[in-house]
């Protein structure tokens, strides 16, 4: 019979070890993306950092995403993590040079949506609407939801 995994504190502290940065990294699998993965559909999460956010920290709520403070994507220190945007994710990332939005953004712009359809994105998501249910009523896709909720293109 296969024993029963608790997704606990100890569980995460005993597949990681602490580095000299006081990261936490994941000894575990590894994602195509980088981050710590793990076959955890019983506690909901999949990527090691949640799951070490979650039962250190609390829910994630469902527009908000874990980042992390130390730019490490093994790390499951909770001191390293917090809630965020992915709009901050993607200043932190410009801002440290991780990445260049450049032709991704420029693209972007090219393919704008009515002034109208735009403004009713930015209204439903400061009202707390998910970007996947906005998509889903105004039938446009989930990518241009979340870029527009999240202010990544700018609507006006």
């Amino acid at each position: 019979m296969a024993r029963k995994v608790i997704y606990d504190a100890d569980y995460i502290r005993s597949r990681s070890v602490v580095v000299e940065s006081g990261c936490w990294e994941w000894q575990g699998s590894v994602g195509t993306d980088g981050y710590g993965s793990m076959n955890a559909k019983s506690c909901g999460e999949h990527n090691s950092h949640r799951l070490s956010f979650r039962i250190h920290k609390g829910d994630i709520p469902q527009n908000k995403i874990v980042l992390h403070k130390c730019d490490n994507r093994l790390c499951c220190n909770p001191d390293h993590l917090h809630l965020g945007w992915h709009s901050d994710n993607t200043q932190d990332a410009l801002t440290k040079g991780r990445r260049d939005f450049t032709n991704i953004l420029a693209d972007a712009s090219k393919r704008r949506l009515s002034q109208d359809i735009a403004d009713e994105i930015v209204k439903r998501s400061n009202q707390g609407q998910h970007y996947e249910t906005i998509a889903k009523d105004l039938n446009i896709s989930r990518s241009t939801a979340h870029k527009y909720s999240t202010k990544e293109i700018d609507h006006e």
